[in-house]
């Protein structure tokens, strides 16, 4: 400050205005750091929220492939388990085909009614697995959305406790 007092009576000698121009550049130029300085606060302050965001998205990420893969494990041990219910009635066809086709021994007529059933239980069992793979699907996708819609309720808050 009193170095500030000195040069604004030194530049007084030369003439009253030359220290009041030196005030007035100090003054703008100090507006001007004052200025840069928000400007640089601003800017600090953005990127520190993309930087935190774009944590929060990598954190997310994480949990949401996380879900994802319990989700398709999940589908895919339904789906197997219902492979394995048409293998077994398939199996159970089998059997009874042997049998029906012992029975009609040498009646050709019998024989192709047995091939027609086996053929028609084949189409049923096929017809069955997938409705039954198709029903797990919508189910899911029903689940999903269900899901969404209580996730983006106002009164979900999962730290809540």
């Amino acid at each position: 400050m009193r170095e500030n007092v000195a040069v604004i009576e030194e530049s007084n000698q030369k003439g009253p205005l030359d220290g009041l121009l030196l005030v007035d550049s100090t003054v703008k130029f100090t507006n001007q750091v004052l200025e840069e300085r928000r400007r640089l606060q601003d800017e600090n302050e953005h990127l520190r929220l993309k930087v935190q965001a774009l944590e929060e998205t990598r954190r997310n990420d994480g949990f949401d492939r996380e879900k994802f893969y319990e989700g398709a494990t999940w589908m895919g041990q339904q789906t197997v388990a219902e492979t394995e219910n048409a293998v077994k009635k398939v199996e159970q066809m089998r059997g009874e085909y042997k049998k029906k086709v012992a029975e009609c021994a040498n009646d050709a007529f019998m024989r192709e009614r047995v091939s027609e059933w086996v053929m028609d239980s084949c189409d049923k069992i096929t017809r069955e697995t997938k409705d039954a793979t198709q029903q797990l699907l919508e189910n899911a996708l029903k689940n999903k959305k269900a899901s969404t819609k209580i996730t983006n309720s106002s009164l979900y808050n999962p730290t809540r406790a």
